[in-house]
């Protein structure tokens, strides 16, 4: 249970629609940047093979480039995480929550010690890699959780950790596996994610649709196909009209 004076901070629906997450991960920010527009003519949409939906991320993700940009400009790149993000935003939005990045000294410490047991212990090294042992282990929770224990009670002196795992590899005494229910939980669940929640609410508020960026690629694709004449002109429930020349408000 954490303290009474733990630092809070507000879950806001930093982005009102938590699809935009997946659709900075699919978009390539360089490439956004240094895109020079390609006229898509219906004779270009019409090219055998032509790919409408690769086509439909990138001018969908021209419509935020601006958000892209501040996102770019914070380094905040959600990458693997942002189905996670997108479920805590729908989660907690508008609830307050306890701010895990006053622990932000501990959690590189506990991930030092396990980066440390995964690359000198051969029950786990044979499981990860030496670049990136962490995160090639399948999965990675109850070793952060176990090198939070081996820290909490060293006092969280990294070498003093070290020393009590090394006592345990290297003991003789028959394992007792029923002390694993007391060993708790990882008290770091969710921590990057967290972590980045917090640094997008610190972006200026903007507007966004409601409406999904898989509805808006695929309004983008039917209209496509459409301007082509490889598709009648059909509604689209749910998605916007599609202006390729569209941008996105500050405010």
């Amino acid at each position: 249970m954490a303290p009474p004076d733990w630092p809070h901070f507000k879950a806001k629906r930093c982005l009102g629609n938590p699809g935009r997450f997946k659709l900075q991960r699919r978009a390539s920010y360089n490439y956004i940047r240094e895109y020079e527009p390609i006229e898509l003519t219906p004779e270009v949409l019409r090219i055998p093979g032509f790919s409408f939906e690769v086509a439909a991320v990138r001018e969908v993700s021209l419509r935020y480039r601006s958000i892209l940009d501040m996102t770019h400009e914070k380094r905040l790149y959600p990458g693997a995480m942002h189905d996670r993000l997108a479920k805590l935003a729908t989660e907690y939005g508008g609830k307050s929550v306890f701010d895990p990045t006053v622990l932000q000294k501990h959690f590189e410490m506990t991930n030092r010690l396990a980066s440390f047991m995964c690359n000198n212990h051969a029950p786990l090294s044979r499981h990860s890699k030496v670049h990136s042992p962490l995160s090639t282990l399948k999965n990675v929770k109850p070793l952060l959780a176990f090198a939070a224990l081996l820290l909490f009670i060293s006092d969280w002196n990294l070498n003093a950790a070290v020393s009590q795992f090394a006592l345990l590899a290297t003991s003789q005494l028959q394992a007792d596996d029923s002390l694993g229910n007391v060993m708790g939980l990882n008290p770091f669940h969710d921590f990057p994610a967290w972590a980045m929640l917090k640094r997008m609410q610190e972006l200026p508020p903007f507007e966004i649709p409601s409406v999904s960026v898989k509805a808006e690629i695929d309004a983008w694709v039917v209209e496509a196909k459409q301007n082509a004449g490889l598709q009648r002109s059909t509604e689209v429930r749910g998605a916007p009209p599609v202006n390729l020349d569209w941008e996105m408000d500050i405010f």
